[in-house]
């Protein structure tokens, strides 16, 4: 009777005085063994050709097929659509804050804008709407914009304050950039501001 040596990795290795045919018949045994039964335990999944899931080795789960449909041109690092804006021969992109959640959310959470990027607000008609900067870690500049589109007012906010920012006069629009672009680009009230959604086709 052999004494095993050691344990290899097709099982224990015995000492014989012919050692290599036994080792090599019991890791092929074993190998074939193994293959056996992992391609015995491979489930073939049903696949629906134009079904809503594809089941396997994961039971119940389902994989939806969705099929993207392309929508509104959404700017590098943006989250809601985007409109080009121009004053005088700057362009600006603007994502679209045209509804109630969306005006509310604003640039809340947000840490970076990219350069010559911002959020536009487009309110359903004439409003006084102040501004402050809760939960805003950006330090932001506004300005207020008038049914016509010229720019009422500009404003700078500090991040994370309750501070009022007001139109000084009844605004349509209001679009936030990162603190300063306004005056780093010479841009003042007065000035008009091309390429606004109306209010009744942004919503």
């Amino acid at each position: 009777m052999p004494v095993a040596a050691s344990t290899g990795p097709c099982g224990p290795v015995f000492v014989t005085r012919r050692p290599e045919s036994r080792l090599v018949a019991r890791c092929l045994s074993s190998l074939q063994s193994l293959l056996y039964g992992r391609l015995q335990q491979v489930p073939t999944p049903p696949v629906r050709r134009f079904g809503a899931s594809i089941r396997g080795r994961f039971g119940g789960l389902a994989v939806a097929l969705v099929s993207v449909i392309p929508g509104p041109t959404l700017a590098q690092g943006a989250v809601l659509p985007t409109v080009e804006l121009n004053i005088g021969q700057v362009q600006v992109f603007a994502e679209l804050a045209a509804t109630a959640a969306s005006r509310q959310q604003g640039l809340m959470g947000r840490e970076k804008l990219l350069a010559d990027h911002g959020m536009l607000f487009v309110f359903p008609g004439e409003t006084t709407t102040c501004f402050w900067m809760r939960n805003t870690p950006l330090p932001l500049s506004i300005a207020f914009i008038n049914a016509e589109g010229r720019i009422v007012n500009i404003a700078d906010m500090q991040p994370m304050t309750e501070t009022s920012h007001c139109p000084l006069a009844p605004i349509v629009y209001a679009l936030e950039m990162q603190q300063g672009w306004f005056k780093d680009n010479g841009i003042k009230p007065g000035e008009q501001v091309q390429g606004l959604p109306s209010a009744t086709r942004a919503q």
